[in-house]
């Protein structure tokens, strides 16, 4: 019996082995051959009958990312077939019709080529906006600015699905100043009849030069639900249940804006003394005091404000104070919250002491900028001041030595009084106490107070003269308590991602003296690399600032976005930064 069974196998496998044989080849396909730059292809490239890696043709105007590979065997009415498949997806960069040629494979000496193909890559106008899910937009205030003229960059995300994860990247501005407008604006939208999510971010860009000025195109990649073929397909009909167990499915999508060129013109001959502004400028002055007597202080406070490139605001030139002794103060910055237009103010004090009595006169300061609103030179000016100085008063004269004005020649110094004398003129006359450790110690006490003091005093004037001179240096010191101060914030924010990004920032700017909220999780990176930060903490202090940014277009994961984690997070970031920088606990 086992001899007959063997036998009828034996047959079997003789009758069958002609037909077991390995067809031998290699195809592309991709999943559309038209799309726009905002779009993705899917493309497979199939080797069947080898093992062997493909040669891919060339991919103009395209990028090309690898997506791993799978393979089956199949037996089919006794044929046998094995094919491996390679996955990528290609992103295109510009619009056009390219022929793309064959791809080729080596299986046993023989080389396989397939069929070559084209695609086709539209601009996304030729789509209707209307119907697309997400798209992004820029614009700007003026197409034919001033050098130094300012111009409102506007850049937009408009989106009806959901994200899950979003990667930015603004454009390269190059030839001109960039100046924040405010944080991130969220509101909705309706174009053609579709309701919109918008995220809108706003930029002041001033041009260094005249002539021709590109602003490059912005990227985002976004990844967005999409539905299912099923929920699709059974939309009006289908069970009640697909939508609650069918969660929909991932797409990516690179959107891209247009490129917009500028003519930047060059300003008109200008004036000797054009201060550099460019926009619309006042000027506004006041005094403490008009009636003062000599050796009296008061203040001339100088207010510039206006919309433009108020930074570049200069110190007035008080002209003609030969008469008093003048004492400036440090300049304050004032920025304005108008998101649609970067404005602010600068103030500028003075304290005026006159040397002698009689009327003086604090004449108007006058400067010259280019109003845009007129396409002409102006000049701001304040007012004219006139002030009654009166001799000074035998009992308001508390010098110690004699002086003279300037110009009435040098005198030597004479002590006019000695107002500090000993009240004992001896050790004798003070009665002992009738304890000599508690009196050693009162007298040691009594006698060292006043150096303690003195020192204490020094001390404090010359950390408070430091920082007056120098406000990175009190930043510094003060950035980890007003940083645990503000993690308070996370806890009460209906954003804990917001909030934790916002401490995380502000304490980099106290410590690093910048503006914190306007660095990017790349130039924190950056900056914290060059500042001799390790990799890997500057890298951490990166990871989770990208994931705050990412929040602001996608919903983060509940775990992430959970009050206690976010301040965990930050906690140990301030921690780690605080020893890898410095600066006072």
């Amino acid at each position: 019996m086992m001899n007959q069974l063997t036998r009828s196998a034996f047959i079997l496998l003789v009758t069958l082995l002609p037909s077991l044989g390995y067809a031998a080849g290699i195809s592309v396909s991709v999943d559309r051959n038209q799309v726009t730059t905002e779009d993705q292809i899917q493309l497979v490239v199939e080797v069947e009958g080898g093992r062997s890696e493909p040669e891919l043709p060339e991919f103009p105007s395209f990028e090309v990312y690898n997506r791993g590979r799978s393979s089956q065997t199949n037996i089919i009415n006794g044929k046998m077939s094995s094919s491996v498949s390679y996955n990528f997806i290609l992103v295109p960069s510009q619009t056009g019709k390219f022929q793309i040629g064959a791809a080729s494979v080596d299986i046993d000496g023989k080389l396989y080529q397939s069929r070559p193909f084209i695609l086709t890559v539209l601009d996304p106008s030729q789509k209707p906006k209307e119907q697309a899910a997400a798209f992004i937009e820029t614009t700007v205030s003026t197409e034919t600015p001033y050098v130094g003229g300012q111009i409102v960059y506007t850049w937009r995300l408009y989106r009806r699905v959901r994200l899950t994860g979003a990667d930015v990247t603004f454009p390269e501005f190059e030839g001109v100043v960039i100046e924040e407008l405010g944080e991130q604006r969220d509101y909705n939208a309706t174009i053609g009849g579709q309701q919109y999510e918008v995220s809108e971010v706003k930029r002041a860009l001033f041009p260094a030069k005249a002539g021709k000025l590109t602003i490059p195109s912005s990227q985002i990649n976004i990844e967005m639900v999409v539905e299912n073929s099923r929920q699709q397909r059974g939309r009006g009909r289908g069970s009640v249940f697909d939508g609650f167990f069918s969660r929909g499915q991932t797409k990516r999508k690179t959107l891209r804006s247009k490129p917009i060129e500028l003519v930047v013109q060059e300003l008109p001959p200008a004036p000797a003394n054009f201060s550099g502004l460019v926009g619309e400028f006042q000027a506004n002055a006041k005094m403490s005091k008009t009636q003062l007597r000599v050796g009296e202080s008061a203040t001339l406070t100088i207010v510039i404000s206006g919309s433009g490139n108020w930074k570049s605001i200069a110190e007035p030139e008080f002209g003609n104070l030969s008469a008093f002794k003048t004492y400036s103060d440090k300049s304050t910055n004032h920025p304005s919250k108008n998101k649609n237009n970067f404005a602010g103010r600068k103030v500028f004090k003075q304290a005026l002491v006159p040397l002698q009595p009689g009327p003086q006169t604090i004449e108007p300061y006058v400067f010259t900028y280019f109003s845009l609103q007129h396409g002409e030179y102006r000049n701001a000016r304040t007012r004219r001041f006139n002030l009654s100085v009166a001799p000074a008063t035998e009992a308001e004269n508390l010098q110690l030595t004699e002086n003279r004005a300037p110009g009435m020649g040098k005198v030597a110094v004479k002590v006019l009084a000695d107002d500090i004398l000993p009240l004992k003129k001896s050790l004798a006359q003070v009665t002992p106490q009738t304890k000599p450790l508690t009196y050693a110690m009162k007298m040691s006490l009594g006698l060292g107070f006043p150096a303690f003091a003195f020192f204490g005093f020094a001390w404090l004037q010359r950390r408070r003269e430091e920082e007056a001179s120098d406000t990175g240096l009190k930043r510094k010191r003060m950035a980890m308590t007003q940083a645990r101060s503000d993690m308070k914030a996370i806890a009460e924010s209906e954003n804990p991602l917001a909030a934790g990004s916002r401490v995380l920032r502000h304490f980099l700017g106290n410590q690093l003296n910048l503006e914190g909220g306007a660095l990017t999780s790349s130039d924190v990176h950056d900056t914290l690399v060059d500042k001799g930060v390790d990799a890997d903490l500057a890298k951490r202090v990166r990871k989770f600032l990208s994931v705050c940014e990412m929040a602001q277009f996608a919903a983060p994961s509940t775990e992430e976005q959970s009050s206690q984690k976010v301040a965990d997070t930050v906690e140990q970031l301030l921690k780690d930064l605080q020893q890898a920088i410095g600066g006072q606990r």
